[in-house]
């Protein structure tokens, strides 16, 4: 190879536009001779598709809304069988054969050739940019290999930061044998600031819910009372006119025609109006754009900031559960999320999966004093003890509310979560920024595991009538 050859431009094509164009070093200029060769052998070869009919779910997928990324996103091949690994730098590793495809447009592409058998990807989520890297098979035993770079998005629909968090690993899935691995489920937690606008806060659900179904979500939780400001930080008689009936309920309605069209089920959080009584609420849309029923908070709090019981009744559902087409899942509300019983309660009558929409965050009476960490455990114990993945959605930001006494405020911390059947998390984000979580089940080898762990069998409700009491003495009548 002379090193004094010009530099020459290496450009690829997609369906035929030129998009990507570099000027080679002279010391790689052997390259374009390779990828001219290959173009006129078959110029396919070296064109980037974008060919998301040959991606498939894996068992952990995490996304965010803007720019959406997810383990999902790798393009194979149909014999391929992955391994994915992830490290607590945030780094996805693939192995296998696959053809030559992009995860998304790129502006920088370099064709280098190889005799290697198989094939590498890796997928960086930083706070810049994905690399992927890949290998396209140019004769029975050559490969070229590519390496594409996405620049950063513009700040317009871009976080400076990733919202999202490793998680410890990802697990083995043969890409032929999804459909005999059981039944997958993938259900998602959105975690999003609210504005005191209902127009725009739904809009914002409604925007994230399709993010999280563009990524193969099922189940999509939304936090709770998403249509405004967390309102119970005070006491103000004008908030409670924000409470409308079940019925016809315009939110509610929004997202029946969401989840229809989608194909997607739906919980929706609402403050309800019941004639004289007023209930933290939430309602079950299925795929089919149906509502089957409504759960009403059990637990309500009051505290410093969360002075709930100014303005919801107690429960009178009891603890449900809903068979929705995917899942039959249990649902509670916030504050039922630090009560183990409202777990077990649902998981006694079925409940596969276990949804908490929730708003929680910084005590005003403490500011030094952040449960973030106590709230997690909590419910990752819930998930633990029943065998049944977890889903938590929180909200994010600083909301201010005007009182008689002055202001009171409250950051929440989002760090909404899925959890997996053992308590671990799987999907996590961060206390800051907009996400989308999701991850996939595989419901029938998690039904499996929880027979064969004993926890339902051993169970010996004769001897538990002391939960039936406050004092632990007196049985309440």
């Amino acid at each position: 190879m002379d090193s004094q050859t010009e530099s020459k431009p290496c450009r690829f094509t997609q369906n035929g536009s030129s998009f990507v164009s570099i000027s080679l070093p002279p010391f790689l200029s052997f390259i374009q001779k390779e990828i001219t060769q290959t173009q006129t052998k078959n110029p396919s070869t070296v064109s980037l598709h974008h060919r998301r009919k040959e991606w498939h779910t894996t068992d952990v997928r995490l996304t965010q809304s803007s720019p959406s990324v997810c383990l999902s996103n790798f393009p194979r091949a149909p014999s391929l069988q992955p391994l994915l690994a992830v490290t607590d730098r945030g780094y996805f590793l693939e192995l296998g054969v696959h053809r030559l495809c992009l995860l998304s447009r790129s502006s920088v592409a370099v064709c280098l050739s190889f005799t290697f058998a198989f094939s590498f990807s890796c997928l960086l989520r930083s706070r810049s940019s994905p690399l992927t890297f890949a290998f396209t098979r140019r004769s029975p035993f050559e490969f070229a290999f590519v390496f594409v770079w996405k620049p950063r998005c513009s700040a317009s629909n871009s976080a400076t930061t990733s919202p999202l968090m490793a998680v410890p690993k990802a697990k083995r899935i043969n890409a032929n044998k999804i459909e005999d691995m059981g039944r997958n489920v993938v259900v998602s937690a959105l975690q999003f600031a609210c504005t005191d606008d209902v127009d725009t806060n739904v809009d914002t659900a409604e925007r994230l819910v399709r993010d999280a179904h563009k990524q193969g979500a099922n189940i999509v939780l939304i936090q709770e009372l998403f249509e405004g400001y967390y309102f119970c930080q005070a006491q103000r008689e004008d908030y409670i006119q924000r409470a409308k009936p079940y019925k016809d309920h315009p939110t509610i309605l929004r997202m029946q025609e969401l989840a229809k069209e989608l194909g997607i089920v739906i919980p929706v959080s609402f403050f309800e109006e019941a004639n004289n009584a007023h209930y933290n609420s939430i309602a079950i849309i299925d795929a089919d754009g149906s509502d089957i029923g409504i759960y009403r908070k059990s637990h309500i709090p009051d505290g410093p900031g969360y002075q709930e019981k100014f303005y919801f009744n107690p429960g009178d559902t009891g603890f449900k559960v809903f068979q929705t087409k995917f899942a039959k899942i249990g649902v509670a509300i916030c504050w039922d999320q630090w009560f183990p019983e409202a777990a077990r309660a649902m998981a006694l009558q079925g409940a596969e999966i276990l949804f908490y929409p929730t708003a929680i965050g910084s005590e005003p009476q403490d500011q030094g004093l952040d449960s973030r960490d106590h709230w997690k455990r909590v419910m990752q114990g819930h998930a633990g003890a029943n065998l049944v993945p977890l889903v938590a959605s929180n909200r994010i930001g600083k909301e201010v509310i005007e009182t008689e006494h002055g202001n009171s405020e409250i950051t929440f911390y989002g760090n909404s979560f899925i959890a997996g059947p053992t308590g671990e998390i799987v999907a996590a984000a961060d206390d800051k920024h907009e996400a989308v979580l999701v991850a996939q089940f595989d419901l029938d080898k998690i039904k499996s595991q929880r027979h064969c762990w004993g926890v339902f069998r051993d169970r010996r409700p004769e001897l538990y009538k002391v939960l039936l009491t406050f004092d632990g003495t007196n049985p309440i009548v």
